[in-house]
């Protein structure tokens, strides 16, 4: 089975608690990593997110800031571990009870000129949807970083790319990754987020 890691702020216990009920009773097997806590730790980017035409500067927080870090941690074990390939979540993620099914047929579709799919988006009305496949799509700009599918070397040279960070997770993700790199979009997503649904968001984005 491909490896799949699950980032949780331990400083949130409960969102870790019912993901994990959730994960059982759907038997998606997971292993749970501690991510940061930006506001702890007090992190700050030196760089600004985007300058307006009145010269104002906007700045992502410390928990965008975190998010990133947590990602490209996990995405470095992994790498340096030597998986051939791995599945990142977050905590607030929605499984289907047939996930297993439908993950082998979106699996078996992955070009192998792809090295990473995005198996959880949002925000895709009116935007070009190019479909490739059955299960898969080229999307223009897909927000989420909850759900993403990584072959290894796509991975290692995807933590290379984010830097600076100097934005929120999806928003790198979007302008400095899957536009150079191998990407396509689970059509329609594999998974959901509660965060999107507005139940609760994900912890390693709350704290």
């Amino acid at each position: 089975m491909i490896p799949i890691y699950c980032i949780t702020v331990p400083d949130q216990p409960w969102k870790r608690e019912i993901s994990e009920i959730h994960f059982n009773e759907v038997g998606f097997p997971v292993t749970f990593v501690d991510a940061f806590n930006g506001t702890l730790l007090g992190l700050q980017s030196s760089v600004p997110h985007h300058i307006d035409q009145n010269k104002e500067s906007f700045w992502v927080t410390g928990p965008q800031i975190s998010c990133v870090l947590s990602h490209i941690s996990v995405m470095s074990v992994l790498v340096a571990q030597g998986h051939k390939e791995f599945i990142i979540i977050e905590d607030d993620l929605i499984v289907p009870s047939n996930w297993e099914i439908l993950w082998n047929k979106i699996r078996s579709e992955i070009p192998a000129d792809i090295g990473c799919v995005q198996l959880e988006h949002a925000f895709q009305s009116g935007k070009p949807n190019i479909k490739v496949s059955e299960t898969l799509s080229r999307i223009c700009y897909p927000f989420s970083s909850g759900a993403i599918w990584w072959r290894n070397e796509t991975a290692k040279q995807a933590i290379r790319m984010m830097r600076p960070i100097n934005s929120p997770m999806d928003v790198m993700l979007m302008q400095r990754v899957y536009p150079f790199l191998g990407h396509l979009a689970a059509t329609p997503t594999l998974f959901h987020q509660r965060t999107g649904e507005n139940t609760w968001p994900s912890s390693i984005f709350d704290v």
